[in-house]
């Protein structure tokens, strides 16, 4: 087995990642330990900032940030407008992400054999850091699912609905 080390900078952000043998983290008593593994990096890389990659403090990858307050690692800020809940190791949006991520609709073409039907779908959100609000592309059949139209639907937070913004 192995354990995996991130490489922290003095801004800590992970520079790298390196995996290191069990046998070069373990203790006197044979034990896992982080220290030791530090203390192992330490030696070959002459740097001296390492924190083990563990389950408790999240996914890491190079140039994400370490919290030493919280000991865990988060993504770098995804848009200028998002928050850092660093507790949580996460970024918040200006706007909440949205609940209601299904849609149905129903299948109108005459020709197709799931006529009369109505089909469940999910929106897929994604932030507008321009217009600072979630949107998703939604596929509008009028007449033939051959011809499909995109629509996008914009979050309305206020009555936790999709509003229809564009054919």
């Amino acid at each position: 087995m192995s354990q995996e080390f991130a490489k922290i900078d003095s801004e800590n952000r992970v520079k790298s990642t390196h995996v290191v043998g069990d046998a070069d983290c373990q203790d006197e008593n044979g034990d896992i330990s982080e220290a030791v593994g530090v203390a192992y990096l330490t030696k070959i890389h002459g740097h001296s900032a390492w924190k083990q990659i563990t389950a408790a403090r999240g996914r890491c990858g190079k140039m994400f940030h370490y919290s030493p307050s919280f000991d865990l690692f988060y993504i770098p800020q995804p848009y200028p407008s998002w928050t850092l809940d660093e507790a949580a190791g996460k970024w918040i949006s200006p706007i909440s992400f949205p609940t209601n991520l299904e849609y149905s609709y129903t299948v109108d073409n005459p020709e197709d054999e799931d006529h009369g039907s109505t089909v469940t779908a999910i929106h897929f959100p994604e932030w507008d850091e321009t217009n600072q609000r979630w949107f998703s592309y939604k596929n509008i059949y009028p007449e033939s699912k051959k011809d499909p139209q995109t629509a996008i639907n914009v979050w309305n937070p206020d009555t936790s609905a999709w509003d229809l913004t564009d054919l």
